[in-house]
């Protein structure tokens, strides 16, 4: 261990390294919103952000949560009635038919990206 430490000790003490500086640079990105020392870089930017967060939570989060609360609704209806129907090739292609329509709307409420390989 002492000879890790001093091993780092020479390449930080370098004459090269030295002759740098960090230089302190503006804020650029909204991650340094919760740094202490937050600069205020622009009104324009700072309405763009607020406005990117009311249609996040308030207009795409709901929507969403509606075609999910769709998609299980569609399913339990869908299942409960072919599940009333008689064993055969109709009723697996129906339950076939309605999973697969179950499936692709719930994938698109959580935004799934689905690759179908083989096909």
């Amino acid at each position: 261990m002492p000879l890790c430490k001093t091993g780092l000790e020479s390449i930080i003490e370098d004459d090269v390294t030295s002759c740098f500086s960090a230089e302190e640079l503006t804020s650029w990105n909204f991650l340094s919103r919760t740094n202490s020392n937050y600069q205020f870089i622009s009104l324009r930017l700072t309405v763009m952000w607020c406005v990117g967060i009311i249609f996040r939570y308030f207009i795409l989060l709901p929507m969403r949560l509606l075609i999910a609360g769709f998609g299980i609704s569609w399913m339990l209806v869908s299942t409960a009635f072919i599940g009333y129907l008689p064993s055969g090739r109709f009723k697996g292609w129906l339950n076939r038919r309605a999973s697969l329509m179950c499936y692709r709307i719930l994938a698109r409420a959580f935004s799934a990206t689905i690759t179908f390989h083989n096909r």
